[in-house]
């Protein structure tokens, strides 16, 4: 069932019988809904779930639903779907309903009584190509062959946000992975949604990967590998917590960047500390105190003034293998601190072999834990 435009609409408020813009009875079928247009405008004067834009009986069986539209805007008794239960939000099928939409199409004229009230405007509605479907309703316009529109009239549409499907592998940036087999750009929305292959960017930090909204919804998971890029130009949102952005680390310190704009982002961010006697590197220090932030302070005066350290010149908080030599508690640098019984003090470190955690409960305390440089 391929580019239809259902709209039910009337006075469904005396009643108690319910309506569907789409109806399914069974699962013994083989059923294929795509490119579809489900509008049912009723409304009920009692507390009953009525008026569905899609109602399918029997869940399982051979069912593909996607690239669809619907909508049930009745002001009591609507709901959007029925799928084994009912659905007040996408997908209304189970694992399905990826590339489907649930907006106003917004009709020429909605409740007239010729076909040509139902020619949509929303221009969003993006088909999927491959049907078979070459012309539209009234035999106007060819079925676009890159971006067809959803319902029966065909007219300009272009997606604007593009949904990870990972149809073909984990990489960020082939075009198979994407819903509309196009990656996403920073004129575009990109949203990674729970699927076996969870998408990994490896561009280069010259041309990253980009977008410009970032939704990570929740169960899904995004990787930046070590040495590569993701620039997000608008909002990042993380509805998948710590577990769902993973920016990697190696050896090198070719570490993953994420370039974005939004504060507070939930992730995990690896950093790779290599033990042993001959190391150079800086070691970085997690300085956690309940009483301030890490966060205040636009110059390094006001970083020095804030965070209440002497030895500070802008770098960060940081533990050196080479300025410790033989003696590791020479390696501390930049770090003084005061603080009062009811404080915690945590850093993690890991100088040489050893990962150490020292959790100290500082009584009136003033210690200098760094050399100065």
């Amino acid at each position: 069932m391929y580019f239809n435009t259902v709209y039910i609409g009337g006075d469904g408020n005396g009643g108690t019988n319910k309506s569907y813009a789409l109806y399914s009875a069974v699962n013994t079928n083989v059923r294929n809904f795509r490119n579809n247009i489900f509008v049912n405008a009723r409304s009920t004067n009692v507390w009953f779930e009525l008026h569905y834009a899609a109602y399918l009986v029997s869940t399982g069986g051979s069912i593909t639903c996607d690239y669809n539209d619907y909508l049930a805007s009745g002001t009591y008794g609507s709901k959007l779907g029925y799928y084994g239960a009912d659905k007040a939000v996408l997908p209304i099928v189970t694992g399905q309903d990826i590339s489907s939409f649930a907006i106003d199409p917004n009709f020429a004229t909605p409740g007239g009584s010729v076909a040509a009230n139902y020619i949509p405007s929303a221009s969003t509605l993006v088909a999927v190509t491959g049907t078979g479907v070459t012309t539209d309703y009234d035999g106007g316009p060819a079925r676009s062959t890159t971006y067809p529109s959803m319902g029966a009239f065909e007219y300009t549409v272009s997606p604007t946000s593009f949904t990870w499907t990972g149809s073909s592998s984990t990489n960020w940036n082939t075009t198979a992975n994407w819903n509309y087999n196009i990656v996403p750009s920073s004129s575009t929305n990109a949203t990674i949604i729970n699927v076996t292959n969870e998408p990994i960017v490896n561009e280069a930090p010259a041309t990253p990967a980009e977008c410009q909204n970032l939704t990570i919804s929740s169960g899904a998971v995004l990787t930046i590998a070590a040495g590569k890029a993701l620039k997000v130009d608008g909002t990042l949102t993380n509805s998948a917590g710590n577990s769902g952005l993973v920016i990697k680390s190696i050896a090198n310190g070719n570490d993953g960047i994420l370039v974005n704009n939004t504060a507070s982002v939930a992730g995990t961010v690896e950093l790779y500390l290599a033990g042993g006697t001959g190391g150079s590197g800086l070691h970085f220090i997690i300085l956690f105190l309940l009483w301030q932030s890490m966060t205040t302070g636009a110059t390094i005066a006001d970083v020095k003034t804030n965070l209440g350290l002497t030895n500070f010149n802008g770098d960060l908080l940081a533990y050196s293998e080479s300025a410790a030599g033989a003696n590791k508690d020479l390696g501390w640098q930049y770090l003084m601190a005061t603080l009062a019984a009811e404080y915690i003090l945590l850093i993690l470190f890991l100088p040489y072999r050893h990962l150490m955690v020292i959790i100290s409960i500082l009584q009136q305390l003033t210690k200098q834990l760094s050399q100065d440089y």
